[in-house]
C-alpha cells in the first residue's frame, strides 16, 4: 500500500504516465478522466521541476566539457611526446 504522501510525489513529478499503447487508447476510447480522477485523489503538491537549466547546470556542464578538452589536449601532447602519434 502507497502512502498518499507517496502517490502525490510520483504525479507531481510526471506530466503523463507511462503505459502501454493499447491501454492508453483503451482509456482514451472509454471516455472517462481516470488519470484525472487518480490525481484528484492524491494530495495536492506542486510541480516537481526536472531538468531545469539553471546557472549551476549550465556551470557544471562548461566545466565537464572544458575538463574533458584539457584531457583531450594533454593525452594528445603525451602521446605526441612518446612518439605514438
Amino acid at each position: 500500500m502507497f502512502a498518499p504522501e507517496v502517490v502525490a510525489e510520483a504525479f507531481a513529478a510526471c506530466r503523463s504516465i507511462a503505459i502501454p499503447t493499447q491501454l492508453r487508447a483503451r482509456l482514451r476510447a472509454d471516455g472517462r478522466d481516470l488519470i484525472g480522477r487518480f490525481r484528484s485523489l492524491a494530495p495536492e503538491r506542486p510541480a516537481v521541476p526536472i531538468q531545469l537549466w539553471t546557472l549551476r547546470r549550465i556551470g557544471v556542464t562548461t566545466c565537464v566539457v572544458l575538463a574533458v578538452l584539457v584531457t583531450a589536449v594533454a593525452v594528445y601532447a603525451y602521446a605526441r611526446l612518446a612518439g605514438l602519434v
